[in-house]
């Protein structure tokens, strides 16, 4: 195990909120232990969007685009998992619900859809990039906008 891969686990762990950490590979055993935050800086519980609503990892940027945002801190892959190939490519067209790519974390997998049917404009990340919740991620041209079917 490199001190990169350390470094990785510990920000990960650090990013999700994680308070002990304990590995073992080969004959290396290591605990990481920090002090658990008081509980005036906890996260904000997210609950899910009613279903009559836009979910909220979209945001619109401007009336010409839709922001489709990570929906967890990890990594983003444009795959549909990590070391897949790529599930679309800028100037692509799609429908709503399809998907973009994913975001994992410490073996978890969550699925990134658009939110929109349109045109992918462009990646905002790299694939493989450390990513934050709510972080961009893809910005979509909808195909409900003038002139976006020309695109």
């Amino acid at each position: 195990m490199l001190d990169r891969d350390l470094r990785e686990i510990i920000d990960l762990a650090r990013q999700v909120g994680v308070t002990e950490i304990d590995l073992a590979h080969g004959d290396l055993r290591l605990r990481v232990r920090r002090q658990a935050l008081p509980a005036a800086a906890s996260p904000p519980v997210i609950s899910a969007a009613p279903p009559d609503r836009a979910p909220a990892s979209v945001e619109a940027a401007t009336a010409l685009q839709a922001i489709v945002r990570a929906p967890m801190v990890g990594y983003f892959f444009s795959g549909a998992r990590p070391g897949e190939p790529p599930c679309l490519t800028a100037g692509e067209r799609i429908s709503a619900g399809a998907r973009i790519g994913c975001v994992e974390t410490m073996g978890m997998v969550a699925e990134v859809t658009a939110p929109v049917a349109g045109t992918v404009q462009e990646y905002l990340v790299h694939d493989g990039s450390a990513v934050e919740f709510g972080q961009p991620l893809v910005r979509v041209l909808p195909s409900d906008v003038p002139g976006a079917a020309d695109r």
